[in-house]
């Protein structure tokens, strides 16, 4: 329910934008941005504990999707090259299905062909900086870092046993923006944040092209990719999501 309260609120806050004076769509100095669609998962491999656990696909059980979701992008520009960008990304899918061989997850033993639930959550929370290097009327790069806060859990349910495993952690995290002009209202974007180490991955990637409907309101569609993971003690998991995206957003 909360979900649907954030999103309502947000479309309200860009209706009342979008009626604000118009500007230059270059002036402004906010930006709020819904991103809506379908995501499935290609991949999702789990074995927890990392050394000791039974390593299984998520997809036994049926969680993969195709599901609803929904990101909140704002960002500021707090000078002329320096901007800052906030994500609220909530993600969560489950299903049922049976696991093929005897798991041990967590601190339990499941069965394999009995009935089982699976939750897989990856909320995430973000906070980037991006620099300027180029702004031009054919293009606007930027380079710049920040943090991804990753709010997620891993939970099986077989009867009466349920364990979870929830990780709450903070990563560092490039980014990079690289926007091509096609034409004054047309607008054709790659966005790119995330980082990679010997003990994991989080990459994020999406194309998509934006249509300026006025000076501040504009709308757009795009395909995604997350791809990310870890391999350390506590946890072995990888995961690859793709998404298909239209888009809601306002200056002001």
């Amino acid at each position: 329910m909360k979900h649907y309260l954030i999103i309502g609120y947000a479309l309200v806050c860009l209706l009342v934008g979008a009626t604000q004076v118009a500007a230059q769509a270059t002036d402004y100095k906010y930006n709020v941005e819904i991103e809506a669609g379908a995501l499935d998962f290609t991949r999702n491999d789990v074995r927890n504990p990392g050394d000791t656990g039974t390593q299984f696909k998520f997809n036994a059980l049926n969680a993969t999707g195709p599901a609803a979701y929904f990101r909140l992008y704002a960002e500021a520009k707090v000078s002329k090259r320096n901007t800052l960008r906030f994500l609220y990304a909530p993600l969560q899918v489950s299903g049922t299905g049976t696991l093929p061989t005897r798991t041990f997850f967590e601190n339990a033993n499941f069965q394999p062909n009995v009935p089982t639930k699976g939750i897989y959550e990856f909320n995430n929370y973000r906070v980037t900086w991006r620099y300027t290097l180029k702004e031009s009327e054919r293009w606007k790069i930027q380079l710049g870092a920040g943090a991804l806060i990753r709010d997620a859990k891993i939970e099986l349910q077989q009867g009466t046993l349920r364990v979870a495993d929830p990780d709450l952690g903070v990563v560092p995290i490039a980014a990079f923006t690289a926007q091509l002009n096609a034409t004054p209202r047309t607008h054709l974007i790659f966005d790119f944040e995330g980082l990679g180490a010997s003990q994991g991955r989080a990459l994020d990637g999406a194309a998509k092209i934006n249509y300026d409907l006025t000076k501040r309101f504009y709308v757009g569609a795009g395909v995604r990719v997350l791809d990310g993971g870890a391999d350390v003690q506590s946890v072995y998991n990888f995961a690859r999501i793709r998404y298909g995206f239209a888009t809601l957003g306002v200056r002001f």
